[in-house]
């Protein structure tokens, strides 16, 4: 087998910074769908929002929205990333 294998569970609740998270519905102003990767940049105080970066394989940021937590779920284990093209570009 190569590379490294995972063994931490990523399947957290609540989510922390840093943690990938899954993005359960469609975003079409930034070419986002549901499905799509992103990370968490900054953990709710209280009722707030998630904000949630959303990055290229080239490193190019996306977006970076404020999602509640029905919007999102954490990454499973053995879960894997999918690449595609964005319908939207900027």
């Amino acid at each position: 087998m190569r590379g490294n294998v995972i063994t931490v569970d990523l399947w957290r609740n609540p989510m922390h910074e840093l943690d990938y998270v899954i993005l359960n519905l469609d975003v079409p102003e930034y070419g986002l769908r549901a499905g799509d990767v992103g990370i968490v940049i900054a953990e709710p105080m209280g009722d707030q929002p998630y904000e949630v970066e959303f990055t290229a394989l080239s490193g190019e940021v996306i977006a970076v929205l404020a999602l509640q937590r029905s919007e999102i779920r954490a990454a499973r284990r053995g879960e894997m990333a999918h690449a595609r093209g964005r319908t939207w570009q900027s």
